[in-house]
């Protein structure tokens, strides 16, 4: 029991990968919204083992300040009154969409009720347009170029040097 407890406490003081220790670039800054440019290794919001620091709501009153607007209000920084389905997660109503950790994106935060009501309907409804990019390293094996009618368009350059995939992006069904 004592090497169990031991091996225990050995894993919980191994030092965890620190996320990114960086301001937030403010992009856009209006009196409703906030659109910054979103580092990877930066998670959205708290959740286990990311409570106290490395978010982008850590890092929101740390970010770039634009001159003549104000800052977010508390009560945008409270949960979200509806729930969201993740019982580990603390998401406050000024995160409206979210960026994977290792994504590095435009991010929109709300700062008014109004901003949070009306970006949350945009992006619930799919009304926003959406662009991701992803750099490759080395050559991705495709199928052939063509049309698939559940998979939308998948075109490839000979070379290998373009890869569009335009398609619906949706979480795996098995994680």
């Amino acid at each position: 029991q004592q090497q169990a407890s031991a091996q225990h406490n050995a894993r919980a003081a191994k030092p965890r990968a620190s996320p990114p220790s960086t301001s937030l670039g403010v992009v856009h800054e209006d009196e409703h919204v906030i659109a910054i440019n979103k580092p990877a290794g930066l998670l959205c919001h708290p959740s286990p083992g990311f409570w106290n620091a490395g978010t982008v709501v850590h890092h929101l009153s740390t970010r770039e300040q634009t001159a003549g607007y104000s800052e977010i209000g508390p009560h945008m920084l409270e949960a979200r009154l509806s729930h969201t389905g993740e019982d580990d997660s603390f998401i406050p109503r000024a995160i409206v969409h979210r960026l994977d950790r290792g994504t590095t994106g435009l991010m929109l935060v709300a700062k008014t009720e109004l901003a949070e009501t009306q970006l949350t309907n945009q992006f619930k409804q799919r009304s926003l347009s959406k662009r991701y990019v992803a750099l490759l390293c080395g050559r991705p094996r495709t199928a052939a170029a063509g049309t698939s009618a559940s998979h939308g368009r998948v075109a490839a350059e000979l070379g290998g040097a373009i890869l569009r995939v335009d398609a619906p992006i949706d979480r795996d069904p098995s994680r």
